[in-house]
């Protein structure tokens, strides 16, 4: 590794970093290149430069957030020895931090994505969610209770088609 990637790394965190606070203050929906690259303090080019445009910063950015919850969870969970405390962190940091909560804020943003280019019914991110959400837990708990591999394509397949049929009406098993 060269000496550059360290800092090219830490350039693109800080601008993802930048991108979170951003989208915090203002809501997804209104933050502009401009914003971001003002707060990371770099021109909208060198932002450009790292992402190409603004939905892969924000689609790098909602990545590069799990991750980081990923990890503070991963290092969190290790340290508490009550069953009960580490469930219930969990469910803390799951459940978004503040109103415009910046991660769960990219997500509904890319069911808006699909809305707004046409390629989705018009399906409200939060009614989504609603349904969506607990519909997956459900099928998570029977992937992880099964106690075989094989469960997993076909509850897999079952989730994705069910989303694809609420969000572009496609009924087919394909």
């Amino acid at each position: 590794m060269t000496a550059a990637a360290p800092r090219r790394s830490s350039r693109r965190d800080a601008v993802m970093r930048c991108a979170r606070e951003a989208i915090a203050a203002g809501g997804v929906g209104s933050v502009r290149l401009e914003d971001i690259a003002a707060r990371a303090r770099m021109s909208v080019g060198h932002v450009m430069y790292h992402f190409g445009t603004r939905d892969r910063l924000l689609l790098e950015t909602l990545c590069w957030s799990e991750m980081d919850v990923h990890a503070q969870l991963t290092g969190d969970l290790a340290r508490l020895r009550s069953p009960l405390r580490r469930v219930t962190h969990f469910v803390e940091r799951y459940l978004p931090q503040q109103p415009r909560d910046p991660r769960w804020s990219l997500w509904f943003q890319l069911s808006a994505a699909g809305v707004d280019a046409g390629a989705f019914d018009a399906v409200e991110p939060g009614d989504l969610a609603e349904w969506y959400l607990p519909y997956l837990d459900g099928l998570a708990l029977e992937i992880v209770t099964a106690g075989s591999q094989a469960v997993i394509d076909p509850v897999v397949a079952r989730a994705t088609r069910r989303l694809k049929m609420e969000l572009v009406g496609e009924t087919t098993s394909h």
